[in-house]
């Protein structure tokens, strides 16, 4: 685990236009840069808008440095960038970068990126308490003093099965977790951590909690499902107040647990899912995009701005602005391939770091079948580039 200092969050990124294949890291500090910025706004990020005579550099600058390399500074505040030649950009990230709903990352409660441990690529659906204790304690014992914040429960503590269908449900825990969800977050929090929780909120499989909830989900006038996928047999219905409610009281629930931070998966799927329901049934409506922002908007409204929020996979660009970070990639494997799934990830979206959010290309999984070598260069890319941490090994 990295130290947890300040420094290692503030990397910010050079403005990259498209994608690039290989990567090769430099720290440029060739001077400082004139304090162009105005009191209580963010100083502008030196940045390029072109590729250079070698596309496949990857560059990055740490404080307030100026370089030759840049092509212009870009302020976060305003979403312009000012072109050494003197033309100014407005509206670069909306407009240019074709970030729709751009916002500033906001660092009041989160100045740095987030670290910790992730239970999923270790013990998949089987977690359960005491494993998780036991990973704890380890953490608590070895690693707490080099920045790990928060013990991630992933999927398989919530529903009666494993995989998709009877899982979907987090209104039951499942038994693995026989002393309830509250009391593990008490526990992680007395050994000076804070509780993380993976889950699908938009999806729910239990047709006892779907009745329960009239109006709160998509369902055809027969009473069946619209829509089932991986999210679960049942979608939230973003339209409806009941389902703005419903999702109110799932976190209001979590939140009372005492969990800090929430990732919240399959959201891809359920932009998917509610635009192609507009598309073919007007339901829940033509601007899906607007109302699958609502439903981001009441989640975080109730865990309130001190917890974290995750959105996770690759990137539906309709949660801009409305969470702390995203899981900008696939899932991770072992070996060299992992790597190389956090490496693509880093490249094609790296722009969007310490700009509207914190990057997560997913855990580090440095152990066998990688060699030292490999395995440093996965720590190293998440190290040197500052982007959110979370190890994975049991």
């Amino acid at each position: 685990m990295r130290p947890e200092l300040p420094q290692c969050g503030n990397l910010v990124p050079l403005i990259i236009m498209k994608r690039i294949l290989l990567i090769s890291l430099l720290l440029v500090t060739f001077g400082s840069l004139p304090a162009l910025a105005a009191p209580g706004e963010r100083r502008p990020i030196p940045c390029r808008i072109r590729d250079g005579e070698n596309p496949e550099l990857f560059i990055m600058t740490l404080g307030n440095v100026g370089t030759p390399l840049t092509q212009g500074l870009f302020f976060p505040d305003t979403d312009q960038v000012r072109v050494t030649s003197g033309s100014v950009i407005d509206h670069y990230y909306r407009d240019t970068l074709g970030i729709k709903y751009y916002k500033p990352i906001d660092k009041t409660h989160f100045p740095v990126p987030i670290s910790g441990w992730c239970s999923w690529y270790y013990y998949f659906y089987e977690i359960n308490e005491n494993e998780m204790k036991a990973n704890a304690r380890w953490l608590s014992d070895n690693l707490k003093d080099y920045g790990v914040t928060y013990v991630q429960v992933d999927d398989g503590w919530q529903g009666v099965g494993r995989g998709f269908g009877s899982n979907r449900d987090w209104t039951t825990i499942n038994e693995r977790f026989p002393g309830g969800m509250d009391k593990l977050a008490a526990y992680i929090k007395q050994l000076g951590f804070k509780p993380a929780l993976w889950l699908a909120p938009h999806g729910q499989s239990n047709p006892k909690v779907v009745k329960a909830h009239p109006n709160a989900f998509l369902l055809k006038p027969d009473g069946t499902s619209l829509s089932e996928g991986w999210e679960g047999n049942f979608l939230v219905d973003p339209s409806m107040p009941a389902g703005h409610a419903y999702l109110k009281d799932l976190f209001t629930t979590l939140t009372q647990w005492g969990y800090d931070y929430f990732k919240i998966d399959g959201q891809p799927c359920v932009v998917d899912e509610y635009q192609r329901l507009a598309e073919q049934t007007q339901r829940p409506s033509t601007n899906s995009a607007a109302l699958y922002r609502a439903t981001l908007q009441t989640i975080h409204e109730t865990i309130g701005s001190q917890r974290y929020l995750l959105g996770c996979w690759e990137i539906p660009l309709e949660g801009v602005g409305l969470v702390e970070g995203w899981r900008t990639g696939a899932d991770v494997v072992p070996g060299w391939g992992g790597f190389m799934i956090a490496l693509d990830a880093t490249m094609q979206w790296y722009f969007m770091h310490n700009v509207v959010w914190y990057c997560d290309p997913d855990t580090v999984m440095a152990h066998n079948p990688l060699t030292v070598e490999q395995a440093r260069a996965w720590a190293t890319l998440q190290g040197l580039t500052g982007q959110a941490l979370m190890r994975a090994t049991g």
